[in-house]
């Protein structure tokens, strides 16, 4: 975007195809290391599977299968970075669906026709992942090439733009890689544990990742440009409440998902997951692994807010030192835990690691900027917290009194179709439970006002100010 600013359509296209050719020869490199070196990666990455000699077999094929999806998903990374900048924004919002596409039909047309081996199915799935990441990329190709991208091989390292990019990567790479160190940890070790600890702990992990990614990545990126204005105008005060905004909307979001995920875990993964070779043991397995992850959803979406609020402030070593002190503090946790309480430990310490590395940020940035949180922000706090006790509760009264009028529903013995209905039903009583009492306890200013069409002019207007006076209305 500042090549465009600065030197044209031209140049910055220009730069787009030298980062090509950089992200091709740095992704060339690392696919074909991959591909050779999957033997060693996959020792150190499930030191448990060498002891399974079959188990390791398979693990090994389906990592070269893979492998080259970093190299699509690379480039599709960045045609998106390219587009965005140019304010195109609809096609690479859609490329990640292209994944879904893709694992979806490997899984109703090409996986049952590769015979009743399980582990051929396996295969397709992988196949289906790879070419999900192609289609990723190739779907963004032609708008790139409709904006005006060409490219033309050169070498790349030696251009300012290019090192420059480069130079700022770094640390934002250091900074948003604790969660994925983590949970290399995490695999590593788990794989040393009883039979299905690994997938216990990847699918309750993505259970989590739905709120973390609807609420706590939107509103990241949401606060990013505001808080980046602010700061280069000398606005600390603007920055200030910006920030707890982003963060008090964190908490308005994640606590009734946080309490409906906890009290509906079990139902949702026996609806997601008990299938075929996945017994109900294996879903309540997950489900309690979700738990442990999700307690700690909250901590992980101020993570997520907090982290760009230190690149506004041009302060980007920051997050990486609180992160690789994360790295040391999970691998700790998890030393200590692993063996006694298994997977759920490693779950667990996830949880624990977000709140330290939460509470840590926030307690930074308070010398920084002075105190977040004024009286009527904890006010606010203590009302959400209040409203989403009283949403748990009223789940556990409604799913006790089902669990009467329909033992066992939760096993989802009566069918899918059944079980779909009682859970999306309970979520609906949750989501109305809470709403209702935020609306009740004066909590509209966390929703802007457009959405509430409703309300009194006065108080309508007023929460336009206030969204106003924090940058919400800059852009359309």
């Amino acid at each position: 975007a500042k090549a465009r600013h600065q030197g044209g359509e031209e140049e910055a296209w220009r730069l787009g195809g030298l980062m090509v050719s950089a992200m091709g020869l740095l992704l060339g490199g690392l696919v074909l290391a991959g591909l050779w070196g999957a033997p060693l990666l996959l020792r150190f990455y499930a030191p448990g599977f060498v002891e399974r000699p079959e188990e390791f077999a398979l693990a090994l094929r389906i990592t070269r299968i893979v492998f080259p999806f970093l190299g699509f998903i690379g480039f599709s990374a960045l045609l998106m970075g390219m587009l965005n900048a140019r304010k195109i924004f609809v096609i690479p919002a859609l490329a990640p669906a292209m994944m879904n596409v893709s694992m979806i039909f490997f899984g109703l047309v090409v996986c049952p026709r590769l015979g009743p081996d399980p582990h051929q199915e396996v295969l397709g799935w992988a196949a289906g992942a790879l070419l999900g990441g192609a289609a990723q990329w190739g779907l963004q190709i032609w708008p790139a090439w409709k904006a005006g991208f060409r490219w033309r091989p050169r070498w790349p390292f030696k251009d300012p733009g290019v090192r420059r990019i480069f130079r700022t990567m770094v640390p934002a790479v250091v900074g948003q890689s604790t969660n994925q160190v983590n949970l290399l940890v995490n695999t590593i070790l788990a794989s040393q544990l009883a039979a299905g600890s690994v997938t216990y702990l990847y699918y309750g992990h993505r259970l989590m990742q739905l709120p973390l990614g609807i609420f706590g990545v939107a509103i990241a990126a949401a606060v990013l440009p505001d808080l980046a204005a602010f700061h280069a105008a000398g606005n600390m005060d603007g920055y200030r409440r910006t920030l707890s905004y982003g963060l008090r909307l964190t908490l308005f979001t994640d606590l009734p998902a946080l309490a409906g995920l906890v009290c509906l875990a079990v139902p949702i993964h026996v609806l997601l997951l008990k299938s075929g070779r996945f017994s109900l043991a294996d879903a309540r397995a997950t489900a309690y692994a979700s738990i442990a992850y999700t307690s700690g959803v909250v901590f992980a979406s101020w993570v997520k807010v907090q982290v760009p609020a230190f690149y506004a402030l041009d302060e980007p070593k920051v997050p990486v030192m609180v992160s690789m002190a994360m790295i040391v503090v999970n691998l700790g946790l998890n030393l200590a835990l692993w063996r006694p309480f298994g997977y759920l430990g490693l779950a667990v310490t996830a949880s624990a690691v977000n709140l330290v590395q939460a509470v840590t940020l926030q307690v930074l940035m308070t010398r920084r900027t002075g105190s977040l949180w004024r009286a009527g922000d904890k006010s606010q706090a203590f009302k959400m917290l209040l409203a989403t006790l009283v949403m748990a509760a009223a789940l556990v009264v409604a799913i006790h009194g089902m669990a009467r009028l329909d033992p066992g529903w939760e096993d989802g013995g009566h069918g899918k179709l059944r079980l779909a209905a009682q859970v999306f039903g309970l979520m609906a009583l949750g989501i109305a439970v809470y709403m209702g009492l935020a609306l009740a306890l004066g909590l509209r200013d966390l929703v802007p006002a457009r959405f509430w069409p409703r309300r009194d002019r006065a108080a309508r207007a007023r929460d336009s100010v206030v969204q106003a006076d924090l940058g919400f209305y800059d852009e359309p």
